[in-house]
């Protein structure tokens, strides 16, 4: 599969030594990506990923694999020990704080994000989501392999390995087409067609979905990442209802370049359909294919209010 940043037509084939050649390029851009986004994330988190990253994107399928698994054991390790630091201090600071009288009438309307505290919204203003910027303000991020390798070890550190809902091994393709990340007005970042897609052919599968089954997850996540990314998975990510519980909703993220996919602005648009069985229920992974031939060029447009569930943000408090 080609990378986000490959332009239409190229070649996407690689052998083996471009491939070692490839990772080594990536694990250097992870490695600077990282520390530039670190100044509203925790240092230990991501120095942690950081330094795993590089050896996971170098080592074999099997040990990446394995060193994949390492790193998320890892992450939770040291977030159980920030998090009796963060406990220690907290017991001096309010010792302290009984000592001290505080005038500040507008304390108690300041949002305090936490684990436990916050909507989305509450997220997106914090986060300073909203603020209207100028063009060299604030660069979006580059999400390239290296980005969505991290966001995964992040969701796996959070949730667990047993709860978590992305495959494994976080190496391979979500995204089965050639393709190119793009702008388009009014739409921003979206995903576009390097090479001709006939009609059926498989595009897109959730392999990557993190899913979040309550708001405490969700928000943990969030607050483990970069402020920069975090408010583009506020946007990004959706609710879904809950298969197997009835007026159940779960929160999910594409941890991968299906994040991108745009919304069409009306049906004749739509050039991806997500497979569905007779009676109209999710396949798993579910598969998303070409409704239609699909040019080069082409964006590659969904249709959100096939799976979004908005009220979902509510019945679990976000």
């Amino acid at each position: 599969s080609c990378s986000e940043s490959s332009p239409a037509g190229s070649n996407c084939a690689t052998t083996s030594s471009d491939a070692a050649a490839a990772a080594t390029a990536t694990a250097t851009a992870a490695s600077s990506s990282l520390l530039l986004l670190s100044s509203d994330s925790t240092p230990s988190l991501l120095l942690i990923s950081q330094m795993l990253l590089l050896s996971c994107l170098a080592g074999t399928p099997v040990a990446q694999a394995a060193q994949a698994e390492s790193l998320a054991s890892m992450i939770d390790e040291s977030e159980d020990e920030d998090e009796d630091d963060e406990d220690d201090s907290d017991s001096d600071s309010d010792s302290d704080d009984e000592d001290e009288d505080d005038d500040d009438d507008n304390d108690d309307d300041e949002i305090f994000l936490s684990p436990q505290h916050g909507t989305r919204h509450d997220f997106l203003d914090r986060m300073n989501c909203h603020v209207e910027q100028t063009p060299d303000a604030r660069v979006p991020p580059r999400y390239d392999e290296s980005t969505w390798l991290f966001l995964r070890a992040a969701y796996v550190a959070v949730v667990g390995r047993e709860e978590s809902t992305i495959q494994p091994n976080m190496f391979e393709p979500a995204v089965h087409v050639d393709h190119y990340v793009g702008y388009y007005r009014n739409m921003g970042r979206g995903v576009y067609a390097a090479s001709d897609i006939p009609k059926g052919t498989l595009v897109w599968d959730s392999r990557y979905t993190a899913r979040f089954s309550t708001a405490e997850q969700y928000r943990r996540f969030l607050l483990s990442v970069p402020y920069v990314l975090a408010c583009d998975l506020l946007i990004w990510c959706y609710a879904m209802r809950k298969p197997e519980d009835e007026g159940g909703a779960e929160l999910c993220c594409d941890l991968d370049s299906g994040s991108l996919f745009n919304t069409a602005d009306w049906t004749e648009q739509v050039n991806l359909v997500e497979e569905k069985t007779e009676d109209g229920t999710v396949v798993k992974f579910r598969p998303v294919r070409a409704a239609r031939d699909i040019h080069i060029g082409e964006q590659l447009l969904m249709d959100y209010g096939d799976f979004d569930y908005d009220p979902g943000w509510g019945i679990l408090g976000m």
